[in-house]
């Protein structure tokens, strides 16, 4: 009976011994595999520790022989700590302010994206508990800029703080310049709208994404707003039938808080049309695809800021009837910021005002759209960090080149408004 029970303790601790050894090699080739793709990320990585309960070794040495170690592992673990994505945010003007905004969101919620370091030019900004409020209520109006590493350039930061991204809320003509840069130093860019300042930016831009296999993602943060996403929906589906129409509006007042007063420098920004009615510009390209040609009629009331009021009409080979209308020089005393579309299809409407959206079916009742209210620039966020990660794939080359097409079209929206409102045709580069 002792010799079956000896026996038993041997064939057991043989096991356990090649339960721990398959357990090391797997850790091994894991390790292998991080170091070699993912180099920045293993090095945050707790080192994987073994978790061996152990049993008193009396009587087990000679079953086992000589060459047996004097304990045995009946039990093997792995434990590891959690793994976050490190950030970097540059610029904390009004939307680096709404950005940090949702970051703080995000740590409360116990997202795993962390940020790290925050970095600006202006070095009052960094030591400043107070926000840049632009034209929306999506900023806290104070922070506390301690938790992060301070930085004016964006180069020291990255070389210092092994970041996963860095999200850049900068003016418009910087973002292809240090997108570009911040690829080729081995991040990851999240990139607010417009994508650039020209569409040859946004060419070279995609070139760089495709050539250093870091990804690249525009915060054209319409595409992820709850009302506009239904919108998209209801066309992609055909729900109410082809779509006979659409308007698109945004207006409100003068943007006065930028750094050097870039928003009214039409070289760095675009004026109105390149900065606040890129978003409709975006959202008709996302829904419908870019048109044939445009007519636009825009007036500069502002010198030196390019058109401050624009109106476009889309032209497209089915007839369908799209306009959109922005206006950034509605100063008047009350008005605030305002942005709504209505859209009409064969057995419906959708109609988006003062936040709410109305739907109205042909032949039955209106009702308001069950949404939840999400936060768009939130969830822009945690996607491109699913992206990076891998949890969320998709082609986001295919996406770069949509908003590649929606400065294209800007372009010529731009070129008729020069020339009086004549149809100008759409030609990709």
């Amino acid at each position: 009976m002792l010799n079956v029970e000896n026996r038993f303790l041997k064939y057991l601790g043989v096991i356990s011994l090649v339960v721990m050894m398959v357990a090391c090699a797997w850790t091994a080739i894991l390790t292998l595999i991080f170091i070699l793709f993912q180099p920045r990320r293993f090095l945050r990585l707790l080192m994987p520790c073994f978790v061996v309960c152990l049993l008193p070794s009396t009587g087990f040495h000679n079953n086992l022989g000589s060459s047996a170690p004097s304990f045995i592992p009946i039990c093997v673990g792995v434990a590891g700590m959690e793994i976050f994505m490190r950030v970097g945010l540059v610029g904390l003007g009004a939307m680096g302010s709404a950005h940090l905004t949702n970051y703080l969101a995000m740590k409360e919620n116990n997202e795993d994206v962390e940020l790290v370091a925050i970095c600006d030019v202006d070095e009052k900004k960094l030591s400043s508990s107070e926000a840049t409020m632009g034209n929306l209520d999506v900023s806290k109006a104070e922070f506390d800029l301690s938790p992060y590493k301070h930085y004016t350039c964006m180069e020291e930061m990255i070389s210092k703080e092994n970041l996963d991204f860095v999200d850049l809320c900068l003016p418009t003509y910087l973002h292809a310049p240090m997108a570009i840069k911040a690829m080729e130093l081995g991040v990851h860019v999240f990139c607010e709208k417009p994508m650039a300042r020209s569409s040859d930016a946004c060419n070279e831009m995609i070139t760089v994404a495709k050539r250093t296999g870091k990804k690249l993602m525009i915060g054209h943060t319409l595409r992820y707003w709850d009302s506009y996403a239904f919108a998209k929906d209801y066309i992609d589906r055909n729900i109410f039938g082809k779509c006979l129409s659409g308007y698109f509006y945004r207006g409100g007042g003068t943007p006065i808080w930028s750094w050097e007063n870039w928003l009214l420098t039409k070289e760095r920004s675009g004026g109105c049309l390149l900065d606040q009615h890129v978003h409709d510009v975006d959202t008709i390209v996302w829904m419908f695809g870019l048109p044939k040609a445009v007519s636009t009629t825009g007036v500069n009331v502002i010198p030196g800021s390019g058109y401050d009021i624009v109106s476009t009409n889309y032209i497209y080979d089915d007839g369908k009837v799209i306009n959109a209308q922005d206006d950034w020089v509605i100063n008047g005393e009350g008005y605030g910021f305002d942005m709504l579309f209505r859209l009409n299809f064969e057995k419906g409407a959708l109609i988006f005002e003062k936040g709410k959206l109305m739907v109205h079916p042909v032949g039955g009742e209106a009702y308001e759209a069950k949404l939840e209210g999400n936060n768009a620039y939130y969830d822009e966020i945690i996607l491109f960090a699913k992206l990076i990660k891998g949890d969320s794939p998709f082609d986001y080359i295919a996406l770069l080149e949509s908003h590649r097409d929606t400065i294209i079209l800007a372009e010529a929206e731009e070129k008729s408004a020069d020339s009086g409102g004549a149809v100008t045709v759409i030609e990709k580069n």
